[in-house]
């Protein structure tokens, strides 16, 4: 059961993508940045993302979730949109995106490593206060989420997202 949730953040991320692997902004930007394929629903997402972790090498759950953390960074895939939370040392590439998130929630995560699960809300205001990885989502919980990501305790801060980020009055993405 959670304790006190803390107040949504305001989340400003930064993203790059290449020319020759997405369309130009004036057609990205028509829904958002969406993923190459269509996501599950959150519910699986949730499960899958639980699943993954549970089967990275290490014997604690901290040492499962820099496992993750590592093989995320390290290999991209199409099921996941990639975003720095610091401008500085962010990826920059030939289309350049800002994402605002108005409505982010922080969590610490919880549990064993075979069973990690979301643990007490984060206070995580600013990308320095990071500690350690974490679960962002625009809800209280991952059922009344729409989007779903992995916070990286590295040198940028990531946040790795396996669900579009779409334009909406909750989320703004621009070019920068």
């Amino acid at each position: 059961m959670l304790s006190v949730i803390q107040q949504p953040i305001i989340l400003s991320l930064f993203r790059g993508e290449k020319n020759s692997s997405w369309p130009p902004p004036a057609e990205r930007l028509i829904r958002g940045l969406t993923l190459r394929r269509d996501p599950s629903g959150i519910a699986t997402l949730w499960v899958t993302l639980q699943s993954n972790i549970s089967k990275m090498p290490g014997s604690t759950l901290a040492m499962k979730l820099n496992a993750y953390s590592n093989h995320l960074i390290y290999n991209p895939t199409a099921e996941s949109l990639s975003t720095a939370w610091t401008d500085t040392g962010a990826f920059t590439s030939d289309y350049n995106y800002k994402i605002i998130i108005r409505n982010a929630y922080l969590f610490h995560w919880a549990g064993t490593p075979g069973a990690p699960n979301i643990g007490v809300s984060a206070a995580y205001t600013h990308p320095e206060d990071v500690k350690d990885n974490f679960i962002v989502l625009n809800g209280t919980s991952v059922g009344n989420s729409t989007i779903l990501g992995f916070g990286h305790k590295a040198g940028t801060r990531e946040i790795t997202f396996f669900t579009h980020l779409l334009n909406n009055p909750n989320m703004a993405i621009t070019t920068r």
